[in-house]
């Protein structure tokens, strides 16, 4: 195992523990902002924006809405020019109201 190996690995695990304790304030907010069929468009999702960037104080938190799929957002360690750069993580809302992480990505 080379020294490049062990810190993918090690950040890894850091990105993983930050999913679990930021995951349960995520699903809260949707299921708070999203009740109902009619609460998925773009003005629900540029709301779901506005509020978790101000939970979390990130900045780095953007939401997309896939009409046919929900909500899916995607939470960096930066940005330039608009692309997430560094560790990021992707959570999904779909429309039966169910919240899953599906990606969760470190960078080296």
């Amino acid at each position: 195992m080379t020294w490049k190996d062990i810190l993918k690995e090690d950040r890894q695990k850091a990105l993983d523990e930050f999913a679990k304790k930021i995951e349960r304030t995520i699903e809260k907010i949707l299921n708070y902002h999203v009740s109902d069929e009619s609460d998925y468009n773009n003005e629900t999702r540029d709301k779901l924006k506005t509020v978790l960037n101000s939970a979390f104080n990130f900045n780095r938190i953007h939401v997309d809405y896939i009409p046919e799929d929900g909500y899916y957002i995607d939470i960096s360690e930066g940005e330039e020019g608009g692309e997430m750069e560094g560790d990021y993580i992707t959570y999904k809302f779909d429309r039966d109201g169910r919240f899953e992480r599906i990606k969760g990505h470190s960078i080296l």
